[in-house]
Formats: C-alpha cells, sequence, structure tokens
C-alpha cells in the first residue's frame, strides 16, 4: 500500500539553520535545542525521552548556522500574538526563511503578511487557515520502544475490535465546561462522548473503551504530576491500543487528535472523526488510505463506514496497514521524521517575490 502520492526527493545536505530571540528564562522549543542552541529542557515523567532520537540524529541533518543561514527559528514555541509580533519587527531583511512554532490548543489564526514567514501548528481549522500556517503532528513517544520497537500485527478477523483509552467525563463535567464558557473543551468531550455511543451499539464489532473521567486519568493537572499514577494510567492506554485492531481519534481541547500520532506509532489503524482539520503534509500523504476518515456530522455511519472499510483490506490489506502506519509515523510524523521534511521541503520551494 502506498504511502505517498507524490514521489519526493530528499534533501541531499544538512540544513544550515540560525536560532534567534532566545530568552534565558524560557525552555529552548525542540527543535532548536536538538541542533544545539540550549540544552534540551527535560520533562519529568512518561515524556521525558520523547526527542532523544531527534537529538541523536540532528547533526546529520541540520547544521547550527550564523545569521546568513537561509532558515532562521525562533528559540522558543509562541505564547501569543503579541509575542510574535515583537519578534517579527527585529527580523533583517535578508532572512529567506523565518519558522515559528505553535503547539498550543488555541485554534486561532496568526496573521502575517511578511512572505517568508511559515508558522508551524498542531491546532488548526480548514476553514480559518491563512496561507503561512502549516499542520505539525503533536509529539509522541514511540509507543513501541516498550516493546523492543517491534511492531505485533494484529490479525484481520470479521469482527473487527476498537479500542479506546481517555478523558471523557460525565455528562454533568462536560456542562460544567461549557458553564464556564470552556467551548472547545465541551465540544471536544461531548464529541467523544457521542462517537463512543454510536460504536457501543453494534454488536457487529467489539468495542473496549476506558472513559476517564479527569485528563490523564486525574495523575496530571496545573499544579501537579502523580507520576507513579500516569505511569499506570499510560501503561492502561498502551495495552488498549496496542490489544485492538481500531483506535477511536477525536480532537481534544484543540482541534487535533494528540491519539492519531499515537495509533500510528504504534502500527495500528485510526478511526479519525474530522472537525475541520488540517493534517501534516497533507499535500504529499494521502490521508484516507491510512485512516477511517469520518466527517463529525456522519457520526451515525460510523459502524456501517468502518466494517466496509475493514472488509474491503482483508487479512492481506490489514496487515500491510499496519506496517504502512509505523512506516508513515517514524518517516513523517515521528519528531526525527517531521523536521529534516519540513524545513527541506520549505526551502525547495520557489523564493518569495
Amino acid at each position: 500500500m502506498s504511502t505517498l502520492n507524490v514521489s519526493v526527493v530528499e534533501p541531499q545536505r544538512r540544513i544550515q539553520v540560525h536560532v534567534f530571540g532566545g530568552q534565558r528564562d524560557r525552555p529552548f522549543a525542540a527543535l532548536p535545542s536538538a541542533v544545539g542552541a540550549a540544552p534540551l529542557a527535560r520533562v519529568s515523567g512518561v515524556e521525558a525521552e520523547r526527542y532523544d532520537r531527534l537529538i541523536q540524529l540532528a547533526p546529520q541533518m541540520f547544521e547550527l548556522g550564523t545569521e546568513s543561514a537561509r532558515v532562521w527559528l525562533y528559540a522558543h514555541e509562541l505564547q501569543s500574538l503579541g509575542e510574535f509580533e515583537r519578534q517579527l519587527d527585529k527580523l533583517p531583511p535578508h532572512v529567506e526563511h523565518c519558522v515559528f512554532f505553535d503547539g498550543r490548543d488555541d485554534m486561532g489564526s496568526i496573521p502575517a503578511l511578511d512572505r517568508r514567514i511559515t508558522i508551524y501548528k498542531t491546532s488548526l481549522q480548514a476553514r480559518t487557515r491563512l496561507p503561512h500556517e502549516r499542520a505539525m503532528p503533536a509529539p509522541c513517544d514511540d509507543l513501541l520502544a516498550g516493546v523492543g520497537g517491534r511492531l505485533v500485527e494484529r490479525q484481520w478477523s470479521k469482527r473487527p475490535s476498537v479500542g479506546f483509552c481517555g478523558f471523557v467525563g460525565s455528562p454533568l463535567r462536560r456542562f460544567g465546561f461549557h458553564a464556564l464558557r470552556q467551548h472547545q473543551k465541551s465540544e471536544a468531550l461531548t464529541l467523544r462522548a457521542r462517537t463512543l455511543a454510536c460504536l457501543d451499539r453494534s454488536s457487529a464489532i467489539q468495542t473496549r473503551f476506558i472513559r476517564r473521567s479527569a485528563f490523564w486519568g486525574g495523575s496530571m493537572g496545573r499544579f501537579h504530576v502523580d507520576e507513579r499514577r500516569q505511569k499506570k494510567v499510560r501503561e492502561e492506554f498502551i495495552q488498549n491500543l496496542l490489544q485492538t485492531d481500531y483506535a477511536v481519534c477525536v480532537r481534544g481541547k484543540g482541534n487535533f487528535s494528540f491519539r492519531l500520532y499515537e495509533t500510528l506509532a504504534a502500527g495500528r489503524i485510526p478511526i479519525f472523526v474530522n472537525s475541520d482539520c488540517v493534517l501534516p503534509f497533507e499535500d504529499r500523504i494521502d490521508w484516507k488510505r491510512h485512516v477511517v476518515w469520518l466527517e463529525q456530522d456522519d457520526l451515525e455511519r460510523i459502524v456501517e463506514t468502518l466494517l466496509a472499510y475493514h472488509q474491503k483490506l482483508g487479512p492481506e490489506g490489514f496487515a500491510a496497514l499496519q506496517r504502512a502506519n509505523r512506516r508513515l509515523w517514524e518517516e513523517w510524523l515521528s519528531p526525527q521524521g517531521f523536521f529534516p521534511k519540513a524545513l527541506g521541503f520549505l526551502t525547495s520551494e520557489p523564493k518569495p517575490c
């Protein structure tokens, strides 16, 4: 099964980048840290090794350059429109490409008239996205690292299994988020609950759903991290993913699904509920060949769509898709896969006029 719908010429040389705007009191973003601009600020808990492979491979893909480098990287992840505008005002006229990263849940577009600017965002809405805004994958761990990095393929059966392990909350809690005007979170949790309910109604599929009442099962909050509880919750999530054929992937507070990338990393097949999302490399990856694609307004047909997709795959196609999805994550969507391709394609495009 083909992953891409166009042929791609990989960059042959290391990409020279210049990191600018660094502030001592803030952690540097992943790529500026990986290229050597500053040590990576280590997070605690299960996410501590997320960028280790990127750091290991970065010297082969990137070179930290001077102000004459073609690509300028802003040192930190954006936190506000004002921060972006202040940095933009300092940009010298000779810079060819200036790249910012924005991993916030906020879906608001950041306007920029300067055609040298590219902003990579995890959360975008297709209908409001601006030309200089591009999707980047949510950075996730290698979910197969704990099993030796080896993909153990699921065997095709007539009755597919569907997994989900995550925050759904109760109707009362979802109403509470709405009352507090946290509308994105309320809408996301409601969409998750509706999706799971539609799947639960059918005896033609096997569902294995773990509905959490709190984010990360209550192991993480604004002011605390219970690492022991976090590890247990994480292990349950990974086992749920590895022990099922398909995984429900619905947006969270931001308009993107972190679980989508984790499912691909695990070599499993996402059931992706599209909420006007923008996915990475959408002009190069044929996403509908890698996921069971469903529009959020068409949830009532989710079982019918899944069964038709599963039947069409058959045993050979089912096995091949698991391998293709794992390869897609490794080569295109992991931190070490995404960054060199994103900057390589950016610098190979025609220069702004």
